[in-house]
Order: structure tokens, then C-alpha cells, then sequence
């Protein structure tokens, strides 16, 4: 096993279980990317059905990704609304 493959086994691993690390990554990644669960799910290695097949399995993974997931619609807007922030203080 690679130690990204082993990495990507042990954080699936800790978001079925619930773990408080695991789902600190993933609000991180979450964060990271404006709440785009794609963009998130690519950083962390994992498929994106993947984590949306833990929203319905695992009651701790839907909390996080109810509060910091914005989905596709809501995770544009918040970029378009930083890019026009940037275009006012230029």
C-alpha cells in the first residue's frame, strides 16, 4: 500500500468511525475551497460519492458538510463575491 493510498484508507476510516481528527480535515479541506465539496473531496483523495454516501451513513460527517459544504451554487458565489471584494480594493 503507498502512503497516500494508506492515508486516503485511514481518513475514510475516521469519518465512518466519527473521529474528531477526521472530521477536523474535512471541515479544513472544506474551508480551504469555499465549501465546494468537489474541490474538497480532491484534496482529500477521496471520491466525492464517497463523502456524499458518508452524509447519509454517518450522522457526524452530515453535520459537518450541512454546516461548511455550500455545494456547487453556493461555493461560486462565495468565489464571485471574493473576486468582486478584490476588484473594489484595487
Amino acid at each position: 500500500m503507498t502512503p497516500a493510498t494508506l492515508a486516503r484508507t485511514r481518513l475514510l476510516a475516521g469519518l465512518r468511525l466519527g473521529e474528531p481528527w477526521a472530521l477536523t480535515e474535512l471541515r479544513r479541506a472544506l474551508r480551504a475551497h469555499g465549501g465546494s465539496l468537489r474541490d474538497a473531496s480532491v484534496e482529500l483523495g477521496v471520491c466525492t460519492r464517497t463523502l456524499q454516501n458518508l452524509r447519509v451513513d454517518v450522522p457526524a460527517v452530515a453535520a459537518v458538510l450541512t454546516k461548511h459544504a455550500l455545494g456547487r451554487t453556493g461555493a461560486a458565489r462565495v468565489a464571485h463575491l471574493a473576486y468582486m471584494a478584490r476588484c473594489k480594493t484595487k
